[in-house]
């Protein structure tokens, strides 16, 4: 049997009490250990539930009488200028009791201890109170084996498996291992027998693995080009881009020589993919102003005819 157990302040707040009984009626928890409900005329309010019964006291204790064995359940509000030793005496009991019977406890409580380790913005004289049986050495100690506990846990489920040889590309797949296999094969048959035939068989075969290889990174790459086009996929990839600016960087002329500057490479691209170009020096704003220019030179007829003239260019730069 599995219990489903919820804790919760609820800061004595009628929306958190209907935030709760909502989460209740979903099916939310079998047990709710609460601290500061909502009072109202001296009276717990907003917790009434046709499912589940409240039980209401300083400090409750519930046991529940389960198989194989019992169990006991503590709901404790620990006040933030409340005097005295703390836990109070009834918890200290019970957690006696508890451990001398070998009764299983579970104690639901705001405590109110400070500390910036969990997030709090201080460290309160109560989370550092080194008294009792709660003393820092034995918090440390509580600390250890919970965390021993933890690790072990989750090396028992999530075993680490070193993999083996070298990550396989994304373009990979069953049937190039296959081949792979097939074309070993046939050459250590040749290598073994050295008949013509059989070099014939292991080279068709061998074309038959590479071309499959070629068709496999095609794909690969189509199949990414296409993950990207959404919206979320292509800003993401332009977010990475962008934060480190593009340099420049050398690239090579028409007479097989590499550039040596960034002003050259920026000439040399500009030469190729716009020949017959020449520089000319930036007019002053005053000089732009006084030439007059033809309305009718940007008419939509006109500007349809330069942006069909236009042609593909596919020539490639290498680059450094």
């Amino acid at each position: 049997m599995s219990l489903r157990l919820l804790q919760i302040n609820l800061n004595h707040c009628k929306a958190a009490s209907a935030a709760l009984l909502l989460r209740l009626a979903g099916g939310g928890a079998d047990i709710v250990l609460i601290q500061e409900p909502w009072v109202l005329g001296g009276k717990v309010s907003g917790l009434g539930s046709a499912d589940y019964k409240l039980f209401v006291a300083n400090a409750q204790a519930v046991s529940l009488e389960l198989r194989p064995a019992p169990i006991r359940l503590l709901s404790n509000y620990m006040a933030y200028d409340q005097e005295g030793p703390i836990p109070e005496d009834i918890a200290r009991s019970l957690v006696s009791d508890c451990a001398s019977n070998k009764i299983g406890l579970i104690i639901g409580c705001d405590a109110n201890a400070h500390h910036t380790q969990w997030g709090s913005s201080n460290v309160n004289a109560r989370e550092s109170a080194p008294e009792g049986p709660h003393s820092t050495v034995r918090l440390l100690n509580l600390k250890n084996i919970f965390t021993d506990a933890c690790t072990s846990a989750c090396k028992a489920s999530c075993p680490v498996v070193k993999p083996r040889g070298r990550k396989k590309p994304p373009w990979w797949n069953h049937n190039l291992n296959e081949l792979r296999k097939r074309s070993r094969s046939l050459f250590n048959q040749a290598k073994a027998s050295d008949i013509n035939e059989a070099w014939l068989n292991y080279k068709r075969q061998l074309a038959v693995y590479k071309k499959e290889i070629r068709r496999a990174k095609r794909y690969s790459w189509r199949a990414f080009c296409s993950d990207i086009e959404s919206t979320s996929e292509a800003a993401r990839l332009r977010k990475i881009l962008s934060k480190s600016s593009p340099s420049l960087g050398y690239i090579k002329n028409d007479n097989d020589t590499w550039t040596t500057s960034s002003e050259e490479s920026l000439e040399t691209l500009l030469t190729k993919h716009f020949p017959g170009c020449s520089q000319h020096s930036l007019c002053s704003r005053q000089v732009l102003n006084e030439v007059p220019l033809n309305p009718s030179l940007f008419s939509p007829n006109n500007i349809a005819w330069a942006i069909n003239s236009f042609k593909p260019l596919n020539h490639q730069v290498p680059m450094a």
